[in-house]
């Protein structure tokens, strides 16, 4: 059989790339030398000449295309295999397309930090654009979407209500859910890279994450940010649960590398006041994108601790070094409590720090969470070499306040240990180890 096609990808016409076929997960025919045709109503356009095999007519065959990039995608239309038949010609060709992306977003039970960057042609208002997740999971009163200036709740029998009225691409949103829902599947159009802007505040931003790949973010090159952008020394970028620092003369770093599609961030500059774009310069993309809910912040290396980001609404950052006994420690981890609860850990950095007076040592990057009734309360501190040594009180606290940082990879926290004491009897009996 004989398929004479033409693709749009996202309204464009890919200008390279391979066309092929399948019945399941079995190739049945590959093209990559498309041809502009000479004449006709579609003279200019690249039109892929394919032969398809079957054994016998009947078979549903769909296709698939993968980009100059790499990028392989779903593609809409599917036709049966007829035995020496004819799917579209030079002059009339079978047109294949990809308007819509799936995107998998697992939301927590508690704040999950999210993105918006589908758009649909039906969903206009924020109770039908959240209906995906009312199909996993049901919302229950008072859980709460907030943006960075509107917020709405939902009211059992009438559904979500406030003066958040539609999602869009100019910020993120954090959800607060009573339950939560895995796996919730949003259908949509990709917005325009090139045509769509991200405001961007002086202070801080809530940064709607609007590319459909993984991007990283690393030393002086990060994609994964807005152009148009003029970064300062301590600008700051973070995730629920990572963050990274603009250093001078080096660029960003630290726990936040890498930046996924559906995730929400929060972006602090010093010089904002502008509209900023996204690279369309794409990295992996897949047909389907999952995006997991967020994880406990510390894994086991940071001295057992672990943390359920999604508890709290709020959160500030810290960058420490520990001296004990005199020596900078360059193991272990450290664990930050409020009223006795864990709060927050950190381990040390998998690398020594590239830069700076603390140039070849290890710093202790670490979030802390809280509740909107806790600013203010003190924030005290433990270091523990590994998971079986004796955890040791340290010398400072801190008062906690919301989307602050205390210290960074040049002028870190000092921590030291607490004189007299090395006991964790008082932090064990309500934050566990």
């Amino acid at each position: 059989m004989t398929v004479s096609a033409v693709l749009t990808i996202y309204g464009t016409e890919p200008a390279a790339g391979s066309l092929a076929a399948f019945v399941g997960n079995e190739v049945r025919g590959v093209y990559s030398t498309p041809i502009a045709t000479p004449f006709g109503p579609f003279a200019g356009r690249l039109v892929y000449e394919m032969m398809v095999y079957a054994d016998g007519g009947g078979e549903t065959m769909t296709f698939r295309f993968e980009q100059s990039d790499g990028t392989i995608v779903d593609l809409t239309e599917t036709i049966v295999f007829s035995a020496n038949g004819q799917a579209g010609t030079a002059t009339s060709p079978l047109q294949l397309t990809l308007n819509q992306q799936e995107l998998l977003i697992d939301f927590a039970a508690g704040w999950t930090w999210f993105s918006f960057p589908l758009g649909s042609s039906t969903a206009s208002s924020v109770n039908e654009q959240l209906a995906p997740i009312a199909a996993v999971s049901p919302p229950a009163g008072n859980d709460e979407l907030k943006s960075q200036n509107a917020f709405t709740r939902y009211y059992a029998g009438y559904g979500w209500y406030g003066t958040l009225a539609e999602l869009g691409h100019d910020s993120s949103y954090r959800i607060n859910l009573n339950t939560a829902a895995q796996g919730v599947r949003f259908v949509g159009i990709p917005c325009d890279l090139d045509q769509t802007t991200v405001p961007i505040s002086t202070g801080w931003t809530f940064l709607a994450y609007l590319p459909l790949e993984e991007r990283s973010c690393g030393g002086a090159t990060c994609p994964a940010l807005p152009t148009g952008v003029v970064f300062s020394p301590e600008d700051q970028v973070k995730s629920q649960t990572q963050f990274a620092t603009y250093y001078d003369g080096y660029g960003w770093y630290g726990t936040l590398t890498t930046f996924n599609p559906g995730n929400g961030y929060s972006l602090k500059v010093a010089i904002g006041g502008v509209s900023a774009r996204y690279s369309s310069a794409s990295g992996r993309r897949r047909s389907l994108l999952a995006v997991p809910a967020p994880e406990p912040s510390v894994p086991s290396e940071a001295a057992g601790w672990s943390v359920n980001a999604a508890k709290y609404e709020l959160s500030m950052t810290f960058t420490a070094v520990v001296k004990v006994a005199g020596a900078l420690q360059e193991k272990g981890g450290v664990a930050a409590y409020v009223d006795g609860e864990l709060r927050g850990a950190g381990y040390a950095s998998p690398d020594a720090t590239p830069f700076g007076p603390f140039k070849g040592h290890h710093t202790f990057p670490l979030m802390v969470w809280a509740d909107g009734a806790e600013r203010g309360k003190q924030i005290t501190f433990v270091y523990r070499a590994s998971p079986t040594a004796v955890p040791l009180h340290l010398d400072k606290a801190v008062a906690f306040e919301a989307d602050t940082s205390v210290g960074d990879a040049v002028a870190p926290l000092a921590l030291g240990e607490q004189k007299g004491s090395t006991l964790f009897s008082r932090l064990t009996k309500r934050g566990g180890n």
